[in-house]
């Protein structure tokens, strides 16, 4: 009789041994990189200040801001510090290796818009004052429920304040989470193993196995610390649908994601399979989202901005709004079909899908964002005769929204401020 091979067990839970980890195996932050972000010559994605439109669309911009960082693990708060000279930020974790670390970055580089705390992410409420800005970045939730979790940093939000929240993706995990099976069942405890076995596992790997798709584009996994802890097992994962519910269930809403171009489906060949603004899912961001999430099948992780969601380009108020660019946005002159006379893209979005081919009228359009200029203002000034002005800039900048290559500044909430450009 042949045998038959158990069914392996479930998912180990038990929570991996943090201090003594990154004691031996810390994240990478290198005094390199802190240094040009102090110098201005490197930016973290989601800085806020240059990024302040993006979480705060109808406030003028202002230095200052008060911003809470929650856990301390991956050095965040020290990156956020060094590019972000004007903000003030409190970093708290139980962690007091990665507190020590911190501590001697803020020390060693003059951090002093840095403060530190030795602080539970479930004891938020011991803080006694307010914050613009919440950063949540992924890593494992306390030990309560998330939707719990997060309806406490909400509790030390201003009115008008916004969470940027990582979370890991079920979907673009599911190579991740085999691998992580497969050490399971070679009785690979990724607590007490010598990392040097781990690495031998993933170079033996088939070229084929989902594990090699699911991180084929991190390499900072050539950093010890980086690659156990993608394979660490207690950190919880959500489908777009299911982040959305938690959001809900914690009293905020999904204002949008920090780079939302991959969730878009007019940035992804779902489009090309389904008439998305004619037919299902027209104008459902809930619909589109989760089928371009399900359609790449790669997004490991979702980091979302949950506040009160104020862009919309129904009716005529969009005429009202600012644009402001993206800093990181890149212009490429040249000949393009369809009589197309410049490409836009971003660095950080590496799929062709998302760059954007500008005509001449587009161009004449984008040429008129100044950080002062309305809408309603640009298209006066194009001077675009014979064509329906109007319906274009909606349409044009509506697409630029959805890539991340401009962010809006909506004067209807502080009417009569003089506007400040943010610095980039």
């Amino acid at each position: 009789m042949q045998a038959t091979t158990p069914p392996l067990a479930p998912r180990a839970t038990a929570a991996v041994n943090l201090r003594r980890f990154y004691e031996t195996q810390p994240y990478p932050c290198t005094g390199t990189e802190l240094a040009c972000l102090i110098e201005g010559r490197q930016a973290v994605v989601g800085d806020p200040e240059r990024w302040f439109h993006l979480y705060f669309p109808d406030q003028p911009y202002r230095e200052g801001l008060q911003v809470l960082v929650v856990g301390c693990r991956n050095l965040e708060a020290a990156r956020l510090a060094a590019g972000a000279a004007h903000t003030n930020f409190l970093a708290t974790d139980q962690d007091e290796s990665a507190l020590d670390q911190l501590d001697r970055l803020k020390q060693h580089f003059r951090l002093d818009n840095l403060e530190l705390m030795w602080l539970g992410a479930d004891q938020i409420p011991v803080i006694e004052r307010q914050f613009d800005l919440v950063f949540c970045p992924q890593g494992p939730l306390p030990p309560l429920p998330p939707a719990e979790f997060l309806r406490l940093v909400r509790s030390r939000l201003t009115e008008s304040g916004s969470v940027n929240l990582t979370v890991g993706g079920r979907h673009g995990r599911l190579g991740v989470m085999l691998f992580q099976r497969l050490l399971d069942a070679a009785a690979v405890d990724l607590d007490t193993a010598d990392v040097s076995s781990v690495r031998r596992w993933v170079a033996a790997l088939p070229q084929s196995h989902p594990f090699r798709a699911a991180v084929a584009d991190l390499p900072e996994l050539s950093s010890d610390g980086a690659l156990i802890d993608v394979l660490r097992s207690d950190e919880p994962a959500f489908s777009v649908p299911e982040l959305q519910a938690l959001l809900e269930q914690s009293g905020l809403q999904l204002q949008r994601f920090l780079c939302q171009a991959p969730y878009v489906p007019q940035c992804s060949g779902v489009s090309s399979a389904a008439d998305v603004d004619a037919g299902c899912g027209a104008g459902d961001d809930r619909w589109s989202f989760a089928v371009t999430e399900l359609f790449r099948g790669n997004l490991r992780t979702h980091a979302a901005i949950a506040c009160r969601d104020d862009v919309s380009f129904s009716g005529r108020k969009w005429l009202q709004y600012r644009p402001v660019r993206n800093p990181g946005l890149e212009i490429e002159a040249g000949h393009y079909p369809a009589d197309g006379v410049a490409r836009l893209s971003w660095a950080a979005h590496e799929d062709p899908a998302i760059s954007l081919v500008v005509s001449e009228p587009q161009s004449r359009l984008f040429d008129l964002m100044d950080g002062v200029r309305s809408l309603a203002q640009i298209v006066e000034a194009a001077l675009l005769r014979d064509i329906d002005s109007e319906e274009l800039a909606r349409s044009f900048f509506q697409e630029l929204w959805r890539r991340d290559y401009v962010w809006f500044q909506i004067p209807a909430a502080s009417a009569g401020y003089s506007p400040i450009e943010n610095p980039l």
